[in-house]
């Protein structure tokens, strides 16, 4: 039923529908109607709406409006696609000048671990290992000290600290046990 109202809703004026749809998701009292408006607005135009929520939940200068999009990137019609877009807003960025790359990464790393911190831990796990140069590996590795409070990726780290398939893999894993939890990466390297 909900589909065919956003298919019925974007024949009309995508646009508008749109527009109305993001004030009511974000705006509204909190409750059914404004995660139903969330809902509904995913499935308008649901690229456009990650996007908007993202950058909405980025804005921590609008309390409210923060809230309503980390809430609504919480929920199931977000949670799942944000997390690639927001872990790339936690790495360095370049073409970005220093303040703005610090201020974006901080509010991406605080939204991933309060949206779903256990599937941004993976993520990150995987750029500080396999990143495509050094600043997105030490910039992930950053991150995860931040979101991965129960050390969810510490094990697969020490997986590739150890038996990665490459020396960069392994030395880029070692980097991050350390910044994590150096006084247990240490230990649990030496015992391996």
């Amino acid at each position: 039923m909900q589909a065919a109202a956003a298919a019925s809703l974007r024949d009309i004026d995508g646009d508008k529908a749109f527009e109305s749809l993001f004030y009511e998701a974000t705006r509204s009292e909190r409750g059914k109607k404004r995660t139903a408006a969330a809902s509904l607005l995913a499935q308008v135009d649901g690229v456009k709406a990650l996007d908007n929520m993202i950058e909405a939940a980025l804005q921590n200068t609008d309390g409210e409006l923060h809230g309503a999009a980390v809430e609504a990137l919480r929920s199931d019609s977000y949670r799942e696609q944000s997390i690639r877009p927001l872990v790339e807003n936690a790495l360095w960025r370049p073409g970005f000048d220093r303040k703005e790359n610090v201020d974006r990464r901080e509010a991406a790393v605080q939204v991933l671990r309060r949206v779903d911190a256990k599937a941004a831990a993976h993520a990150l796990c995987m750029v500080a290992v396999h990143g495509a140069d050094e600043d997105r590996r030490r910039c992930a590795a950053q991150a995860l000290v931040t979101v991965d409070r129960d050390h969810t990726a510490f094990k697969p780290l020490l997986k590739e600290a150890v038996a990665g398939a490459t020396g960069s893999a392994r030395r880029a894993a070692a980097a991050a046990l350390l910044l994590i939890d150096g006084d247990r990466a240490f230990k649990d390297l030496f015992n391996d």
